[in-house]
């Protein structure tokens, strides 16, 4: 029944609005769920040690750490950079975001992170880069849970 159906589908009939979805989700990325925005101040310490489930191997076969290994990645690297996470939707965070630049607190080899809004229009506004947090890969690996936010080692 699916066969059928896609064979009768006329995929050039429907291509313009899936190319106009596509577009539309490039500009303006799905917002991440369960961010709010922040209500007061706060600090918090993450930790990124993590332990070795099993032997980590070289090319050859031998152990390069045994499992049950703690690793830091901070023991061999900096973060040298801020990562500074805001929803670009919020024109209070925006001006938030452009008060602490101008003070010199956020630098712009500091990285300004999306977690809703449309990073190519204020890419233009902020004449910076600007990233998304796709697929809440930053927000939830330090558990973050609200904005703005500031990630600093």
């Amino acid at each position: 029944m699916v066969q059928r159906k896609l064979g009768q589908l006329d995929i050039k009939k429907h291509q313009p609005r899936m190319q106009d979805i596509a577009k539309q989700r490039i500009a303006e990325p799905v917002p991440l769920l369960g961010i709010t925005r922040a209500q007061k101040a706060r600090s918090f310490t993450f930790d990124p040690t993590y332990t070795l489930m099993e032997d980590a191997r070289l090319p050859d076969g031998r152990v390069l750490y045994k499992a049950g290994t703690k690793v830091n990645p901070f023991d061999y690297m900096e973060l040298d950079k801020k990562l500074v996470l805001i929803d670009g939707r919020d024109k209070e965070q925006v001006r938030w975001f452009k008060d602490e630049q101008a003070k010199g607190k956020i630098k712009l080899e500091d990285k300004l992170i999306l977690v809703a809004g449309r990073p190519f229009d204020l890419e233009k506004e902020l004449e910076r880069a600007v990233y998304f947090d796709q697929s809440a890969v930053i927000t939830d690996k330090l558990m973050i849970r609200q904005v703005p936010a500031i990630v600093q080692q």
